[in-house]
Parts: C-alpha cells; structure tokens; sequence
C-alpha cells in the first residue's frame, strides 16, 4: 500500500464530471475541496480520515497520482464525497416540523380565542343573548390563519433563520452537525436542537402576530367578527326600547359603546395569546423534549 503523502492531486473521472482533489496530512487541518459537478464541499482530510477509519478502511488507501496503483473511482468517490455532506433538514423533515407545531399550536390558540369570547360575553352581549359556543365569532378569524399558516411560518423557520450549511468560519464543520448538536446556525436538525429556545420564540412570534394582523381593526375579517357581535349585542335592546327611543341617534349610541369595547377586547389578543403560552417563558408552548427528538429523526 501507498503511504498518504503530505500534498497529492487525484483526478477522478465519474460520469465525466472532472473532480480535482487536493489533500494534506491527516495530521494537519488545512482545506479540502471537491470541484466540479457536484456540490462543492469544504472539508479537511481530517474528517475524511476519520469517516475512513470508522468504516474500518486505513487512510493509506488514498492512491498519490503517480502511484501505479488502481482503484475504483466510484468507490473513492463514495468514501470522499457522500460521509463528508453535511445534510440539511429539506423536503419532509421541513414540512413535517412546520406542520407538526401549527397541530401543537390548534389548543392553543382556540383557548386563547375562547377567553376573548367570554370577555365579549361579559362586557357586551347580554346572558339571554349569548351563544352556546361564543368561540364561533372568531370562525372566520381562524379560517384565514389556515390560508396562511402554513406557507408564513415554513418561510418564519426556513430559510428566514435556519439555512445554508453547518461550516465554521475557517471552513471546517462542527462537532454535531448535522446532528443531534450543531452550534452553528444553519439548516440542520442540530442546528435546530441547539438553538431551540430561538426555534421556539420564531414559532410563537409568527403565530400571535399572524393572528393579530388578521384581526386588526380595518379588516375583513374583523369587520365580519365585530358585526355578529354587534348583532347579538343589540337583539334584546331592539326588542326592549320603545318606538320613541329607537331614533337613530340612540342605536347609534349603543352601536359606539359596544364597538369601542369590543376593539378594546381584540387589541388584546397578544396579551391572551401570551398568556395562553404560559407568559413571557412560553412554558405552555415550548414542547422541548418531544419536539427535539421529532426533529432528530430527520438526517
């Protein structure tokens, strides 16, 4: 066998796509570059040593150019290239994750719904006119954040925070990447686990403010809440108030009063929605250990 040489170019020719490789010493860190076709890599042949000797090869194997020893391209290819990819979470692992924390997020925001409607309830809608399900008022609130959801919070995740590949500044790649532990910021599941307190806060940020939006005065969506509101708000003051007192001026008193209080109740949601995640900590909405060992299923 050939011993590994302090600096050998190979040229591989695979499916005629020209692969120059430069190496150093096992012992040295200094760069390693694959080029051509393929992704280019930037690693060292310290990770290549390492990756050879874990599937029980020796470095020695590596051929210098004018060795008049063979050996088989693809196999060198496989060893040098696939081990030494650091994968990304794509294709499923993203949305699976996406869709996995709007499902935790379902209980969530209906109880934070839930309590905006008992507030209506108790400020605005008289007892004999109160539904059964007051939560029904914010139907078309929640039909429009599923428009939505899906498509915003995958761009809130990736690629807005995590993406592109897991490489110290000097090129090389971190322990733990791409998992279970990666200290870069980048788009792997251990860039995820490692950074979860900010995955947590990206997902919390983009939910309450996604709804606020929704429910901002001036919408569609909140003309639609304010007007099933306001009609059972006014059912027994119609039929109560004497033909002299329903003049126009009257209606539209209690239509002011009732509209100022609901406005009040929905510029509120941010803090009910907080509140429903547990406060500032967001205790309720963290889902740490089982949404780190769902994202570490993922390559």
């Amino acid at each position: 066998m050939i011993g590994l040489q302090p600096y050998f170019p190979i040229l591989l020719d695979v499916n005629d796509c020209a692969t120059k490789v430069w190496c150093t010493h096992a012992a040295e860190s200094r760069p390693f570059y694959l080029l051509g076709r393929m992704p280019t890599t930037h690693v060292t042949v310290r990770h290549i040593c390492t990756q050879l000797m874990r599937e029980c090869l020796q470095p020695t194997y590596l051929l210098t150019s004018d060795s008049p020893a063979m050996v088989s391209t693809i196999q060198l290819v496989t060893l040098l290239v696939v081990p030494l990819i650091v994968l990304a979470c794509e294709g499923e692992c993203i949305t699976d994750i996406t869709h996995k924390y709007l499902d935790l997020y379902s209980p969530i925001i209906l109880d934070a719904f839930q309590n905006m409607a008992d507030k209506i309830d108790a400020q605005i809608v008289p007892p004999e006119n109160r539904r059964q399900d007051a939560i029904s008022y914010f139907t078309p609130v929640i039909d429009a954040y599923h428009k939505v959801s899906y498509n915003g919070l995958e761009h809130a995740i990736f690629p807005s925070y995590f993406h592109g590949k897991c490489l110290y500044a000097n090129g090389t790649v971190p322990n733990g990447c791409p998992n279970p532990d990666c200290p870069v910021v980048c788009g792997t599941p251990g860039s995820m686990v490692h950074f979860y307190p900010t995955l947590v806060h990206i997902v919390f940020d983009y939910v309450s403010t996604q709804l606020a939006n929704i429910t901002r005065p001036g919408t569609k969506v909140y003309h639609k809440v304010e007007k099933m509101v306001l009609a059972d708000a006014q059912k027994t003051q119609r039929r109560a108030l004497s033909r002299e007192l329903k003049s126009a001026k009257f209606r539209a008193r209690g239509t002011t009063s009732a509209q100022k209080q609901f406005r009040a109740i929905i510029k509120d949601f941010p803090t009910m929605m907080l509140a429903a995640c547990g406060g500032s900590n967001l205790s309720q909405c963290c889902w740490e250990a089982y949404m780190k060992k769902f994202i570490l299923k993922y390559p």
